[in-house]
């Protein structure tokens, strides 16, 4: 959704979001796999390589599909069909559409928890790889409260928390109360600072830029909450990045993810220094790979901009159909939704994503509404058998906008 009025020429990349409530969604299509061996003739990519026959091939994790799914939170949302190997906390929905997984709503006074949200989410989604998104600051915690945030109910909510160590405090409890079943704690959600102040310590997304914000911090706040946080992380938790989204191909002093990167965090050092592992977002759809490969490769661009180590994990955390139109019943074709879903997952894996998480298990607009629909189901279960575990050895966009993968035992995917 587009933010406060924003120059044309920057609108798409500074957005507070584009989804709100309703959340992001994969499509695809006709899909070929093949275990013959590959011909001399190989096609070569009309745009570019997503893998070069002469780079190291990429193993794709067993967990690399993964999705957003309110299943179990206490709505009517059924459980899962197909197979998946991750889930990302963010909009686990309760029966009143409320993300329960948000810090306010687990920490109703303070340091005094109820976990029965989580209990909830961790039993939803057994021997899944998990991301618990820190989000929501509760009201008594908040050092901007009562401004508008993104979901109403909850005034202040995007707020950073008056001091970095109280959001360090919830983690760490949270950590000890689930030992072993959080894989990654993802430093809020797609936080922008607005486009008018390139100040570290004092850009925000505040109130009078119109649409509000996950995220009403500056890149110093963030900062701050990033070396906080990581201190207290056991050596098998991950400090996560902020799912951003919209920067990929903005490169400028005011790109949010460049911003925060540099940002002081109070202690010497810089947020970018407490990053373990990327975090993406994309809701670009045309019916057009070329659109999710060039972000990709501009978020590539921006993290060497920024300095990350290229060893580090990256993870496409929500990919959807939002932009320039959502999904409806009959548009596009089930043909096209479904070549898109599969494209959506083959496109990062070629890239070398350790992860793409499908939103939404339960929203039409985006993903199909695989919980309703079986031929959506379909295609995110073949899906993750083609990928999961497998090794890329080569792989490109074709002239004809076809996504082409080769593996290491030569069988192909086309999609």
């Amino acid at each position: 959704m587009a933010g406060s009025p924003i120059p044309t020429n920057e609108r798409v990349n500074e957005s507070p979001s584009r989804r709100h409530f309703v959340v992001n969604a994969v499509a695809a299509g006709t899909l070929l796999l093949t275990s013959c061996k590959a011909p001399a003739d190989t096609p070569a990519p009309a745009r570019t390589w997503l893998r070069k026959p002469d780079e190291k091939p990429f193993q794709i994790p067993n967990d690399f599909l993964g999705i957003h799914t309110d299943h179990g939170m206490g709505g009517p949302t059924p459980a899962p069909s197909y197979r998946y190997g991750a889930v990302r906390s963010i909009n686990a929905n309760d029966e009143r559409a409320f993300p329960i997984t948000q810090w306010a709503l687990i920490e109703l006074k303070d340091n005094e928890f109820d976990w029965s949200p989580v209990e909830k989410w961790l039993a939803a989604n057994p021997g899944k790889t998990k991301i618990f998104n820190l989000f929501g600051c509760p009201t008594f915690h908040q050092k901007f409260p009562k401004e508008p945030w993104a979901f109403p109910y909850l005034q202040g909510g995007g707020s950073p928390p008056k001091d970095p160590a109280l959001a360090a405090r919830f983690i760490k409890a949270l950590l000890a109360k689930f030992p072993g079943e959080i894989q990654f704690i993802e430093l809020w959600n797609e936080p922008n600072f607005g486009w008018d102040n390139d100040d570290l310590l004092k850009a925000r997304w505040g109130p009078t830029k119109g649409l509000p914000a996950f995220f009403t911090g500056s890149p110093a706040d963030l900062a701050g909450m990033a070396r906080a946080v990581r201190e207290v992380l056991p050596k098998e938790v991950l400090l996560m990045s902020s799912g951003w989204e919209g920067q990929g191909n903005f490169d400028s002093s005011k790109n949010s993810l460049l911003r925060f990167s540099k940002a002081p965090d109070g202690r010497g050092r810089t947020g970018k220094d407490h990053v373990q592992a990327l975090s993406v977002h994309s809701y670009t759809y045309e019916n057009d790979p070329n659109k999710l490969v060039n972000e990709l490769l501009g978020y590539r661009e921006r993290f060497e901009e920024a300095g990350y180590d290229p060893s580090l994990p990256r993870f496409l955390t929500e990919v959807g159909a939002e932009a320039p139109g959502a999904w409806n019943k009959d548009t596009p074709s089930m043909t096209q939704k479904t070549t898109a879903i599969r494209r959506w997952c083959m496109i990062p894996a070629a890239l070398g994503y350790s992860g793409v998480y499908l939103y939404k298990h339960s929203v039409l607009e985006t993903l199909g509404d695989p919980a309703a629909n079986p031929e959506i189901s379909k295609a995110i279960d073949d899906i993750y058998e083609q990928l999961s575990g497998k090794r890329i050895k080569a792989a490109a966009e074709l002239k004809d906008d076809t996504i082409w993968l080769q593996f290491d035992d030569d069988s192909e995917l086309r999609a």
